[in-house]
């Protein structure tokens, strides 16, 4: 037996199609925010240094440091691009002038964002806080290439988080949008089936 349309339930408005659109144009929206001002807090933790050449580090926190060779990389206005630099000597001095031993990072990690991208190529401890120094020089004394090397701590960890969280915004805002649009509609076929007005 048919239900009389004056006594079927309304369906539910199309306006909720809206308000399922605005939900994941606001995904969107908070993951392009969270991943711009993520990666400019990770790259501004990474101090570069120009070489061959020298430079002081102030390191406040112990525990491992990596250091990049930033072969994409843009300083003070100037861009630089290069290939290898297997030749290149690295040594660090920690706060006591003594050498710091550098070891092979445990896997090569690699990061491409914000116009700059690099590779792991020496891993060391930071045994207390203060100020480090850098030097690097190519074997035969040369002074051209001139490329960058980064020196920070936690930056893998850093982006893989922000993938994870990234990730979870977008699925939990799409996921949304889709599962209210996907209940709308299941629930006006139901009503307009049921002879309920338009």
């Amino acid at each position: 037996m048919s239900v009389p349309a004056s006594a079927a339930k309304p369906p539910p408005g199309r306006w909720w199609y809206v308000v399922a659109g605005l939900i994941a144009a606001a995904a969107v929206a908070v993951t392009i925010y969270f991943v711009i001002h993520r990666v400019s807090g990770l790259t501004d933790r990474l101090v570069q240094v120009v070489v061959p050449g020298q430079a002081s580090l102030t390191l406040n926190e112990t525990g491992s440091y990596t250091i990049f060779h930033e072969y994409q990389s843009v300083v003070d206005g100037k861009v630089y691009s290069t290939g290898s630099v297997s030749d290149l000597r690295v040594t660090v001095a920690g706060p006591d002038g003594r050498r710091v031993s550098l070891t092979s990072p445990s896997g090569t990690s690699r990061y491409s964002i914000a116009g700059r991208a690099g590779s792991s190529i020496f891993a060391f401890e930071a045994a207390q806080p203060g100020v480090y120094r850098l030097a690097a020089s190519y074997e035969d004394g040369r002074r051209e290439p001139r490329t960058v090397l980064t020196v920070g701590t936690g930056f893998v960890a850093g982006i893989f988080m922000t993938v994870l969280i990234t990730l979870a915004i977008m699925f939990a805002g799409m996921g949304s949008a889709i599962t209210i649009a996907i209940i709308v509609f299941l629930a006006r076929r139901r009503a307009l089936r049921a002879g309920a007005p338009a």
